[in-house]
């Protein structure tokens, strides 16, 4: 394409999803259009496969999907995941044991590369979760996990996010894992070193398509290792304060159709 933008990269929730969790059909005929004048185009997103699948395929994408903060890609024509690292068990075991002693609010759910499980859940996240279609399987302990962890994820209140700072400041965790807030009331705790940004590179190497070449969309911090990545960067009108400040543009907000309007004003 003539553009020089021959990559789009976009967030899922808060950015290319409204908040009924659809995209708009004229967001999907924008997308269409940019890939029918020659731009590729996929997704970067917090959630697993299990909670994204449905959009992979009413998006009809074929480009690897970046998953779970970018600790995964999945090949869609192949239907294939390419894990990049796992947390390690003591990590994860320091982690829960420490938050289970401190505040039962907090939900916990650990994710390997195919399902969803729960130490705790409140209501309100089973209902959320059976929205998409998937129920988390309960467990008691780490220990009832046969799998390899990609990541955990910590689920609070306003008011329990510095209970959850608090514990994931201590300095030995954060040598072996990284903290991401994804979400005003979700932090993401995965591997040392995963990002999205990091999944980008990779899959900007694969393609051979310059970071330089790349265009971004996204709304919250977990988002931002991509702006600084890539050569276009924006975010929308919702987006985290600190998002705000790392991106190149600015859009209307997820249900303003932002994603449509980059697109149209800036890609095409």
């Amino acid at each position: 394409m003539e553009n020089h933008y021959s990559l789009l990269v976009s967030d899922l929730d808060g950015t290319l999803l409204t908040s009924n969790n659809q995209i708009s059909s004229r967001t999907r005929r924008s997308i269409d259009q940019y890939q029918r004048e020659g731009g590729m185009f996929t997704i970067a997103t917090g959630r697993s496969l299990i909670e994204t699948r449905t959009i992979i395929d009413e998006l009809k994408l074929g480009l690897p999907v970046i998953l779970c903060n970018g600790a995964m890609l999945y090949y869609p024509h192949e239907e294939e995941l390419q894990v990049f690292k796992t947390l390690p068990h003591h990590i994860a075991e320091l982690i829960l044991a420490d938050i289970q002693e401190t505040d039962s609010a907090i939900d916990i759910l650990l994710f390997s590369s195919t399902q969803i499980y729960s130490l705790r859940l409140s209501p309100q996240k089973a209902v959320e979760l059976s929205k998409l279609g998937i129920t988390a399987s309960p467990v008691h302990s780490l220990a009832q996990v046969q799998e390899k962890i990609i990541k955990l994820q910590l689920i609070g209140s306003l008011s329990t996010m510095q209970i959850i700072h608090t514990i994931t400041s201590n300095h030995l965790l954060r040598e072996e894992c990284d903290l991401i807030q994804s979400h005003e009331y979700y932090y993401e705790v995965v591997p040392k070193g995963i990002s999205k940004g990091y999944a980008l590179h990779y899959l900007n190497r694969m393609l051979q398509i310059p970071a330089k070449n790349t265009a971004v969309i996204g709304d919250h911090c977990n988002d931002i290792t991509m702006m600084q990545l890539a050569g276009l960067s924006a975010s929308v009108a919702n987006a985290h304060p600190l998002v705000k400040q790392c991106a190149s543009l600015h859009v209307p907000t997820n249900d303003e159709e932002g994603v449509c309007y980059f697109i149209e004003n800036h890609l095409l």
